[in-house]
């Protein structure tokens, strides 16, 4: 089974985000996007469109899929039948990962300059290996241990095994970087890429990102009445930065035993800085939503600085 992508999951949210809001039963209006849409989320659609059909409702048709989507998409279904505003709970959602789509977009430009930087250096290392040094034979440099040691790297027509081992390297790389970008875009796998941390530039733009998703989710969870214990961790899970995860988790572990939420907290200050201030708002979870929104916004806009910053430089 065919996994379905974050763009997928956004474009069925849509229809069923309309269809709630227009009072239209949910099962002939899935039946109806599975004809519209192409591809997994039409085959999502109907079988939701037939679990719900047998008298299921949409949490539960979503929670008997083989491949889970998203625990935070759960989250925000459950929350919206709840609350008995469906309709805004999933356009919320679908906003929130049209951002995070738009993060992974980013994120894999941004990484293009330094894969290509990195490939390039290999290459030259190699052409100084093969071509440079041996010139300089009279200085005595290839007498050097170290230069030894690198004789088997030089490029000949009669070696066929320092060929291999100049183009494998840059394949793998490339090819790991692809397989990356295909996962990356699975609606389960949204927001995983902390492996790529290790490329310069992209270990602050995946932190930035992380956080702006972070406070994104965390604020539509609030805005939807999820208690705060279960929104931390939950969105901090998703946004895919382990630092806040671990945080979040503590946290609502400490809420959850009575204590109050107050910057005392050891736990809290492992929060991204505008998030810690979002939640001490003393307007109440009004503030804290429209405090959330703006870490958000200002967290992406900062990413997306910091991802041109990179593609120049």
């Amino acid at each position: 089974m065919q996994k379905v992508t974050l763009e997928q999951l956004i474009a069925l949210n849509r229809e069923i985000s309309a269809l709630s809001a227009a009072g239209l039963p949910l099962e002939e209006g899935l039946l109806r996007a599975s004809e519209e849409l192409s591809g997994p989320s039409s085959d999502l659609a109907r079988r939701l469109a037939e679990r719900i059909e047998r008298g299921a409702d949409l949490e539960t048709a979503i929670q008997a899929e083989e491949d889970p989507l998203p625990q935070t998409y759960q989250a925000v279904v459950r929350a919206g039948l709840q609350s008995g505003n469906l309709a805004s709970a999933i356009q919320g959602y679908s906003e929130a990962a049209a951002r995070l789509a738009e993060l992974r977009r980013v994120a894999g430009l941004a990484s293009l300059y330094p894969l290509f930087l990195l490939v390039v250096a290999w290459l030259l290392f190699l052409f100084t290996i093969s071509a440079v040094l041996p010139r300089f034979d009279w200085l005595g440099v290839n007498d050097q241990s170290w230069v030894n040691h690198l004789h088997f790297l030089r490029l000949s027509a009669g070696a066929p095994v320092s060929w291999a081992i100049a183009i494998i390297p840059p394949m793998v790389l490339l090819a790991s970087v692809y397989v990356w970008w295909r996962r990356s875009a699975h609606a389960s796998d949204a927001g995983r890429s902390s492996w790529l941390n290790w490329i310069p530039g992209l270990l602050r733009i995946h932190r930035l990102s992380c956080q702006a998703g972070f406070s994104e989710l965390l604020r539509l969870f609030i805005e939807q009445r999820l208690p705060l214990p279960d929104a931390l961790p939950l969105a901090a899970d998703a946004s895919g930065l382990a630092t806040d995860s671990s945080a979040a988790h503590d946290l609502a572990a400490q809420l959850c035993n009575g204590k109050p939420l107050t910057g005392d907290l050891e736990s809290f200050h492992g929060l991204p800085p505008q998030v810690r201030l979002a939640l001490l708002s003393p307007r109440g979870p009004e503030g804290i939503v429209d405090g959330l929104h703006h870490a958000a916004e200002d967290y992406r806009q900062r990413a997306l600085a910091w991802t041109h910053a990179v593609s120049i430089y």
